[in-house]
């Protein structure tokens, strides 16, 4: 693999763990929706953390490949 993609891709692929809390953030403003109520403030940031974090590893294992790309990464530098 070319040293360029690879540096685009390991930047690239930290996108996941800022998209989490930017999600509890929508979260806490606009509000989260759970079972028929809406949370807003700490527990709508809080709501909105676990269920895209849940989202990224359960439903789309975005984060697991994440982190096995930054640990090939880590074991070539060495």
């Amino acid at each position: 693999m070319n040293a360029k993609v690879k540096k685009a891709l390991f930047i690239l692929t930290f996108i996941p763990y800022v998209l989490v809390p930017l999600n509890g953030l929508y979260g806490a403003i606009f509000g989260a929706d759970f079972f028929f109520n809406t949370f807003y403030g700490v527990d709508g940031f809080l709501l909105g953390i676990i269920c895209a974090f849940c989202a990224m590893v359960v439903e789309v294992p975005v984060i697991p490949v994440c982190i096995i790309f930054h640990s090939i990464c880590r074991q070539k530098k060495r």
